[in-house]
């Protein structure tokens, strides 16, 4: 990898040995998922309605732990982070239910499932409806709802999981590739500030940052400043759009930095989604 980025820098047209060059990279940037929820840096909670039936109770049960795991792979690294409650019953579902159920969770985003089976028609074959609202504390203050119908064979766990993988993707995010640029110096420290361009290619947002940081203190303002816009970037990448605009305020509070502009529309458009 360092000696394609190495060579794709060599091929950069130097204009004076202490001026920054501007390294463009591809990524695959995550967006909204398909029912226009943003999961990424929230914490998010998995409510389902016990009954009315045994039945209702255990497919709910054993979808919404699947539900959960699917998304868990998707923006935790399959780290078990997502909560799990149940509540009876309702007669309905509104946007103050779910606001409740925020605060008695303290979770950011609070999914409630019911489901509801009929008794096995003449094949055997259960009719089964779902029903699933979601709420974002973080988003506009409005209730989505989505709701499903099929036939199931069983009740068993391998149905649930099924079930959830029908249910998932439209709670996935989606995925653009777009491109970044990124300041770099062909100095004695080059080694340094490849080494970060590298790890940008491979997703180590966070390494880069810790290499960039070594950087902002330099006594040369340039570099400090193109370092500190360069950490903007990594924390847009990671979603962090507070640090992300901080750290670009003192990138020109520094000096000049021709490609601050460009980012922060990037996260002014990203914090009116």
């Amino acid at each position: 990898m360092k000696s394609k980025l190495v060579l794709a820098l060599a091929l950069t047209v130097v204009t004076a040995a202490c001026s920054p060059d501007i390294y463009r990279v591809n990524l695959d940037v995550r967006q909204p998922s398909k029912s226009g929820l943003n999961l990424l840096g929230k914490s998010v909670g998995i409510v389902y309605e016990q009954g009315p039936t045994p039945t209702d109770s255990l497919i709910s049960a054993n979808t919404a732990s699947a539900f959960a795991r699917e998304l868990e792979k998707d923006y935790f690294n399959a780290d078990t982070l997502i909560g799990l409650y149940t509540i009876p019953v309702q007669d309905s579902i509104s946007v103050q239910t779910l606001r409740d159920l925020i605060m008695d969770t303290g979770e950011d985003v609070v999914f409630v499932m019911k489901s509801t089976t009929q008794a096995p028609d003449a094949n055997g074959l259960i009719p089964y409806r779902m029903r699933l609202w979601a709420y974002d504390s973080m988003g506009d203050d409005s209730l989505l709802d989505f709701t499903g119908r099929t036939t199931l064979k069983s009740v068993d766990q391998d149905t649930s999981n099924s079930l959830a993988k029908l249910i998932a993707p439209r709670f996935k995010s989606e995925w653009k590739t777009e491109s970044f640029s990124f300041y770099w110096f062909d100095d004695m420290q080059a080694d340094q500030w490849i080494s970060a361009l590298d790890k940008i290619e491979r997703g180590d947002f966070p390494g880069a940052i810790k290499v960039w940081e070594s950087f902002v203190k330099n006594k040369n303002r340039q570099k400090a400043a193109c370092a500190s816009y360069n950490i903007a970037m990594g924390f847009y990448l990671l979603g962090e759009m507070t640090l992300a605009g901080r750290w670009l305020d003192m990138a020109e509070k520094l000096e000049n930095v021709p490609l601050a502009q460009a980012l922060r529309k990037r996260i002014a458009s990203h914090l009116e989604k």
